[in-house]
């Protein structure tokens, strides 16, 4: 296995390695934190884990502190090399934990959704919710390794697929014209199997990533622009009590970002409209359900405690009259929460007409 990206950053060096076939084996002195659904697999193979069930009822700090407790049962030390293998809920969980537990220890990263292989592998942050607030409290704290093993898409649901690529053109998207154009080139856009094409795939949006990642690690500017379509998404997740997944979410989130700031007509912002339209139309018949029901006070109330707001001013992403993300605060009010009402609204209509 070679490194495929080597990421470097204040905190750490480490290297992504996208691998051309699937892992079968664990290394030795190994402590794995899996998600509940690969339990099997590891339990074959080691006896020194910990599963948990990979819902947003469990990214909490009451997990964590569960985590640390059986890496302490299995007198995990700093000679012990902590696995990760699951989605972003067990990334979150792992990060945290690993980087409290004796103050430190390394781990290892192996995603298992769409979404950790094009996104969230790089840039070591962690997020932990408090009650119905998404990502409230969480750290950076970078893997040594990620181990990139795409076999694992042909276990994912469609919508778990539409969570994954979301968070990949959100990214190439925000890192330019180069970036963005080679992702929707790729056939693997639009049907993500396992495959050369889904590798190269993986290694455009992480090296968009990078980027980011490496100018602006603490999370002050440039990174930041990353977070289009998130301060609505994370609103709607909690507003639909996480009836959408977070990449769904993400995906209306830009959608409503784009109305918000009126920017439909501009070129590249259209063609993101029409692959966020393409891809979220698979799971329109839940998105439907989740929307009728849908709280908008609670929406109102999780738009405003969003963790990127500041000095009672709303912060958004959106695109600018030439197409580029830039960072805008609003003042709370009256108006400025229906325009974001309407804008997302519409956004819901795009997809569901």
């Amino acid at each position: 296995m070679g490194c495929e990206i080597e990421i470097q950053t204040s905190s750490n060096k480490y290297c992504v390695e996208i691998l051309p076939e699937a892992i079968t084996d664990l290394v030795e002195k190994v402590f794995v934190i899996v998600d509940e659904r690969f339990r099997p697999w590891v339990s074959s193979r080691t006896e020194s884990f910990v599963s948990i069930e990979a819902n947003e009822s469990n990214k909490s700090l009451a997990v964590v502190e569960q985590i640390c407790a059986a890496m302490a049962s299995s007198n995990v030390n700093k000679d012990t090399k902590v696995w990760g293998i699951g989605g972003g809920v067990i990334q979150d969980l792992t990060t945290m934990a690993t980087s409290i537990y004796k103050r430190g220890v390394g781990w290892v990263y192996v995603p298992t959704t769409l979404a950790g292989m094009l996104d969230s592998c790089v840039g070591g942050k962690s997020s932990i919710n408090i009650g119905q607030t998404k990502n409230l409290v969480g750290n950076i704290y970078p893997p040594a390794r990620v181990l990139i093993d795409s076999s694992y898409v042909s276990s994912l649901s469609v919508e778990r697929l539409v969570d994954g690529l979301s968070e990949g053109v959100k990214i190439t998207f925000a890192r330019g014209d180069d970036s963005f154009n080679e992702f929707l080139d790729n056939p693997a856009s639009i049907e993500p199997k396992d495959g050369e094409s889904l590798r190269e795939l993986i290694a455009t949006t992480l090296r968009g990533k990078q980027w980011f990642v490496e100018v602006d690690e603490k999370d002050q500017k440039e990174r930041r622009l990353l977070n289009f379509g998130h301060t609505f998404g994370h609103a709607l997740e909690g507003a639909s009590n996480f009836s959408i997944s977070h990449g769904v979410a993400v995906a209306i989130g830009m959608l409503a970002a784009i109305n918000f700031s009126q920017t439909q007509e501009v070129a590249r912002v259209r063609r993101l409209t029409e692959y966020c339209q393409q891809i979220l139309n698979p799971v329109s018949y839940g998105l439907s359900q989740s929307a009728e029901k849908l709280d908008w006070s609670e929406f109102q109330r999780l738009m405003v405690k969003d963790k990127k707001n500041s000095d009672g001013q709303i912060h958004l992403i959106t695109p600018d009259t030439l197409g580029n993300l830039v960072e805008s605060r609003f003042e709370t009010s009256t108006g400025i929460f229906s325009r974001i009402e309407e804008s997302t609204k519409t956004a819901f209509e795009m997809v569901l007409s």
